[in-house]
């Protein structure tokens, strides 16, 4: 993947204040497999986060590798900080639903704002 095409780890949320904050006050959209929660912002923020009961290892880290190709394709217009909660379906799933369920829960919220 070339340099100019990757998602920064700056933009990730690392603060646990800034997660607590926003699960507890942020704006909820539930998808089939995700459920997104976002506040507006100046600039584009977010973090992804499981819970370890979700399958092995290796299918949490695919989920997030998918969820964060999903971001990387279309953070460009937003302006929020951006939570995304999947749930245990998506370990069944396969990488283009979990990428086209992310997409439509951002298009929900950018028709929202």
């Amino acid at each position: 993947m070339a340099a100019k095409n990757r998602l920064p780890r700056s933009l990730t949320l690392k603060s646990r204040a800034d997660v607590s904050r926003l699960l507890k006050q942020g704006k909820r959209i539930h998808g089939r497999l995700c459920t997104l929660v976002w506040e507006k912002s100046e600039s584009f923020r977010y973090g992804i986060f499981l819970s370890g009961k979700i399958g092995p290892a290796h299918d949490r880290n695919r989920i997030k590798r998918q969820i964060r190709e999903a971001i990387r394709l279309c953070r460009d217009d937003l302006a929020m900080v951006v939570a995304v909660l999947p749930r245990a379906e998506s370990a069944k799933s396969t990488g283009g639903e979990i990428r086209a369920d992310v997409n439509q829960l951002l298009d929900r919220v950018r028709n929202e704002r």
